[in-house]
Formats: C-alpha cells, sequence, structure tokens
C-alpha cells in the first residue's frame, strides 16, 4: 500500500516565535522516517509583520540533515491579493505528481491552501485525501483564535473546498484560553520529559528555536556540544502544543489514555481523542459554527477529547514515544516496531 503523502503548512519564522511549530516538524519527520508517511512539501508561511523575522527555512533543513530526508521547501504569498509565494506553485506540484492521496496540514495562516483550492478546485477534489485545520475555538466567542485572525476569509473559505476537513480547534472557548477542553486541542508539558530522550543533534535543533539564535551557520551548530545551561534552562519550562493528534491520526494512529499510540481503531474505547462527524458553516468574518451530523452526512470532522482527565498526560507520552525515535541518517526505529509509552 502507497504511504500516504503529508503536505505541511506552518508559521515558522527565524527569530523563532513559537517553537511549537518546530516539535511539528519533528514529528513529521518522525512519521516519516518510520516509513508511515511521505513529505511531499513544507509551506512556510510569510510573517505577518517585519517584527516575525523571515520564514524559517533553516529548520526544515536541519531535520533533513538529521534524517537524512529530502524535502521540498516554498514561502507563502504576503498577503491578500498580492503576488504568491513558491509555496503555493510547491501545493500544486505535490498534488499534480502525488499517486497517493495527499494529507494537507494548516497549522498557520489559512491563505495559501485556501488560495490553491480556489485556483485548482479538480486538484484538491481528487488529490485531496483529508485537510487538517489547526485553527479557531470549538464555541464561537467575539474574539478571533490567532490563526483565524490572520485571515477570517480564508479560514472560511477551507470548509468550502471539496475535500475532507478535520476540523482541530486550538481552543474549546477563546474565553478559558490554555485549559484542556471538549474541542480543543491544547495541551502542555515540561520539556525535560523530552529532552532526556533525544540525540544531541535534535536536542541542538530544539535549543536553537527555544533560544531563539540567529546565527548562519545552523548545520554546524547541530554537531556542537549540547549548552547544559540551556538544556536545563528551558528543561524545566513548559511548551504548548496543540497540532500532535492530528499528525498521528492522519498516519493512522491514535493514542489510548494510558498514553501508548496504537492503530487507529484497534481500542476506540481507549483511545483519548477521536474525531466526529459535524456540519460547519462559517461566514467570512471566522465566526465558525457547527451541529453534530451522522456518519455518511458529511466529509467534516471535529476534533474531540474523550478524556479531558487523561488528555494531557496521555498526548505527553505520545510525543516522546514518537520522538525518541527521531535520530540520525538511518538508525530511526521500522515501522513494525511497536510504539512504548514513557512517564
Amino acid at each position: 500500500m502507497n504511504r500516504p503523502v503529508f503536505f505541511h503548512e506552518t508559521d515558522l519564522f527565524r527569530p523563532h516565535n513559537d517553537p511549537d511549530d518546530h516539535y511539528d516538524l519533528a514529528c513529521l519527520f518522525a512519521l516519516a522516517g518510520m516509513g508511515l508517511a511521505e513529505l511531499g512539501g513544507i509551506l512556510l508561511d510569510y510573517p505577518p509583520s517585519p517584527a516575525f523575522g523571515d520564514p524559517d527555512i533553516a529548520a526544515p533543513a536541519a531535520l533533513s540533515e538529521i534524517t537524512g530526508i529530502p524535502v521540498p521547501v516554498g514561502v507563502g504569498q504576503r498577503g491578500p491579493g498580492l503576488a504568491p509565494g513558491s509555496g503555493l506553485s510547491l501545493l500544486k506540484q505535490t498534488l499534480e505528481k502525488a499517486s497517493s492521496p495527499v494529507t494537507v496540514f494548516i497549522v498557520g495562516s489559512c491563505r495559501d491552501v485556501c488560495e490553491a483550492g480556489k485556483r485548482w478546485p479538480s486538484l484538491f477534489r481528487e488529490k485531496v485525501g483529508a485537510i487538517y485545520l489547526n485553527a479557531g475555538a470549538g464555541c464561537d466567542t467575539p474574539k478571533l483564535e490567532y490563526n483565524v485572525w490572520l485571515d477570517p476569509r480564508s479560514f472560511a473559505g477551507i470548509f468550502s473546498l471539496p475535500c475532507p476537513v478535520y476540523w482541530m480547534p486550538c481552543f474549546h472557548s477563546m474565553e478559558s484560553e490554555n485549559t484542556v477542553g471538549r474541542h480543543g486541542t491544547w495541551w502542555h508539558f515540561r520539556q525535560k520529559r523530552i529532552f532526556d530522550l533525544l540525540s544531541p543533534a535534535v536536542l541542538n535543533y530544539f535549543l536553537d528555536a527555544l533560544s531563539r539564535r540567529q546565527g548562519a551557520d545552523w548545520l554546524s551548530s547541530l554537531s556542537a556540544p549540547v549548552d547544559p545551561r540551556l538544556r536545563d534552562f528551558f528543561g524545566e519550562s513548559f511548551r504548548n502544543m496543540w497540532c500532535t493528534a492530528g499528525f498521528l491520526h492522519a498516519a493512522g494512529l491514535s493514542v489510548t489514555r494510558e498514553g501508548a499510540i496504537v492503530p487507529l481503531g484497534k481500542e476506540p474505547r481507549k483511545e483519548v481523542f477521536s474525531f466526529r462527524p459535524v456540519s460547519v458553516s462559517c461566514p467570512e468574518d471566522g465566526h465558525a459554527l457547527w451541529r453534530e451530523a451522522a456518519e455518511g452526512e458529511t466529509d467534516r470532522y471535529l476534533f474531540t477529547v474523550e478524556d479531558p482527565a487523561s488528555y494531557e498526560e496521555a498526548m505527553t507520552s505520545a510525543l516522546a514515544s514518537l520522538l525518541s525515535r527521531l535520530s540520525e541518517k538511518g538508525s530511526l526505529s521500522p515501522p513494525e516496531t511497536s510504539f512504548r509509552s514513557y512517564p
């Protein structure tokens, strides 16, 4: 069976803004290294203001160097109505040449994916197996979540594209950000739990992002000795996360309430998250509303936390298990190796 092709849209900036995106990228390289997916391309958002620096092309380059997995990278358009960047062409080319369904992840602005869907609807209908949309809130409130705020019209446009959409609201409600909620993907963890499982090169990749390192010597920094002060300082801090469940789900995996990564559907009653069919309406102001739907009635699905009490701990264990596989070229565990969970 052909592996699914992953296309990842992300707001990776340099100097680094929010390094959860660097964790997300590492998860995708780990899944690709285990043979569970092919990385078809990475689209980097153009920063919304000069204060955000430039698109961070060094981050995917670093992971390609560590793992030996080459991935094409493009840059998004600079704003609504402006000339498209290379990322739009990269998405089109990825869809055209793919022999397997393409899974598109949106973890930043929806602008480029929405624009591509409007320009080439037949490609999306024929080639896109699913879009995982990491944006918005599960309960509508006057305040817009950041990824929606970047381009509300494009966020709304994603729900009109001719392909399945798995909606992963960043928060259950904007009135209760950074808390685990029924229809919000947010969770967080103390970074030491991941650091202790990483190879020196992978740890340096994360420390470069966390310390907002701007030097041009990103390649040599991977092989430098790990700075114990940075490791200890950032190891004690917490990292907010949102997107991990979608990557696993798209690769045919899920997470039990005990934190083990298992094949999707193997233990449905034990899974800590699911996607439920919904009907979604969203005007151009970005305030999405949804209602439950019957299976088969729709191809829109809403992220649901099945056990809020165990969700955060389970996802931390799953992330640790996944990223522990990310190591030097040729040393990733084969796909048939079972996952283990970490305390």
